[in-house]
């Protein structure tokens, strides 16, 4: 009788840990979100299909707060590396396919050999590119957990001159301003995130060193020309 007791039991736990399995790892029904993912970003695409953002880099480089940056050196994140993923969320969220916060313009359309050459020029400091390490979401981000300085010139910028520092023992490389030693200590730092509104609106968010709260920049595509239609500092 014992037997059939333990059998039963051992029966019943298989189908409940079947069940739970099936619970957690379950992939969703995603049809439906994709579709509507298409036909948001469809709109998107054709919103901005013929604006022309040549001259929106100026344009924003003309509004970076210069009262915030003060030290003889310019960190400039060229390269952003999430951390701190959850997989719980990959699991049970779909994932969309479409870029909806910033395809038609962001960070690898406005960094240039041309921004940096007018970043040297507006603020005269040495930049220095780095990969930063971030982690955080849309609604909340948390940037700056850590960096890292490029040993070679980065594909993103080319045709610049480029001296080298070294730190902890390493070289690593730098787009000068003049011909003074570097002292990596005395930097200043801005990261830029970009995203991308319906009627023909670039947001731009600037960080300034470890502040959270950035400074809000929106641009508005109107009569072929861009004009800055808000601030927030």
């Amino acid at each position: 009788m014992k037997s059939y007791i333990s059998f039963f039991l051992f029966f019943a736990f298989l189908v409940v840990s079947a069940q739970k399995k099936d619970t957690i790892y379950r992939e969703p029904d995603c049809t439906k979100f994709h579709q509507a993912e298409k036909e948001k970003f469809d709109v998107l695409e054709k919103d901005f299909k013929k604006v022309n953002f040549s001259k929106l880099n100026k344009l924003i480089i003309n509004h970076i707060d210069e009262s915030r940056l003060k030290k003889q050196n310019l960190k400039i994140s060229l390269i952003k590396r999430r951390m701190a993923i959850c997989v719980w969320d990959i699991l049970k969220d779909c994932i969309s396919k479409y870029n909806l916060t910033n395809h038609f313009y962001n960070d690898t359309h406005f960094w240039s050999s041309e921004t940096i050459l007018l970043l040297q020029k507006k603020f005269k400091k040495n930049i220095v590119p780095i990969i930063s390490n971030y982690s955080g979401n849309s609604n909340n981000h948390s940037f700056y957990n850590s960096q890292e300085f490029f040993t070679v010139n980065p594909k993103i910028i080319n045709q610049l001159k480029v001296n080298k520092f070294t730190f902890e023992n390493k070289d690593y490389i730098y787009f000068p301003y003049n011909e003074e030693k570097l002292e990596i200590s005395d930097s200043d730092m801005i990261f830029m995130y970009f995203k991308n509104h319906l009627n023909k609106i670039i947001e731009v968010e600037i960080y300034y060193n470890q502040e959270q709260i950035p400074q809000i920049l929106k641009f508005q595509y109107t009569n072929h020309k861009w004009k800055l239609i808000e601030t927030k500092n």
